[in-house]
């Protein structure tokens, strides 16, 4: 990452400096299946981190209410999986409906 990417806060609009970085890094090298859409590779690999940062955050903090807990695990599935199919995570079609489906079967195991 360029060093002028540390200071740029605004992350959420278009030609940000994170953004270009992220989609640079996901054209590099070619991961066959596991290659990243470069058009979402920010948005997935944002998603992804605030998905393992809240889930074990939530879990330490409801452990006295467990069906509290549920919810908001759940409702973080759904926000993973909801993501997944705005923004399809990989450029290879096959690959990306699989971790769609699997991001559902996890969402729906969270009941």
């Amino acid at each position: 990452v360029p060093h002028e990417c540390m200071f740029e806060w605004r992350f959420w609009q278009e030609k940000n400096a994170w953004r270009l970085a992220a989609a640079r890094k996901a054209t590099t090298v070619h991961q066959a299946f596991l290659h990243l859409n470069p058009r979402y590779a920010f948005q997935t690999l944002l998603v992804v981190l605030g998905g393992k940062i809240m889930m074990p955050t939530i879990a330490t903090l409801t452990k006295s209410v467990p069906l509290l807990q549920m919810f908001l695990i759940a409702g973080v599935n759904f926000g993973m999986w909801f993501s997944t199919m705005v923004y399809a995570p990989y450029v290879d079609r096959k690959f990306s409906v699989l971790v769609q489906d699997m991001k559902l079967m996890i969402f729906c195991a969270s009941f």
